[in-house]
């Protein structure tokens, strides 16, 4: 058994507990990436500063998988409808960007 953020206690195998796991590894990834690019004054400008604000997402996304009750900073523990939206006009405006398959 472990708990989640709220004190309830789960069973490790518990799909939230994974998928806790799934969303902290990818924003360590992201993180990582990130990091290398402001490190590397010569690829600054090649990731987008949209990483920033996913990167915020996946941490409200995870906090409320594993059972966080309260926001922090003003922030609600919610994934908004405008939140999607952003993030698909964003992966509509990169998609433009591409070469034709």
């Amino acid at each position: 058994m472990t708990a989640l953020a709220n004190g309830r206690r789960v069973s490790k195998n518990d799909i939230r507990i994974e998928a806790c796991g799934a969303v902290d590894e990818l924003a360590s990834a992201m993180g990582m990436s990130l990091a290398f690019r402001e490190a590397d004054e010569a690829v600054k400008g090649l990731l987008p500063y949209q990483f920033k604000d996913i990167l915020s997402d996946l941490m409200v996304l995870g906090a409320a998988i594993g059972g966080a009750t309260k926001a922090t900073h003003g922030q609600p523990l919610y994934i908004t409808h405008k939140d999607v939206e952003r993030l698909e006009a964003w992966i509509d405006a990169s998609e433009e960007q591409l070469d034709d398959l």
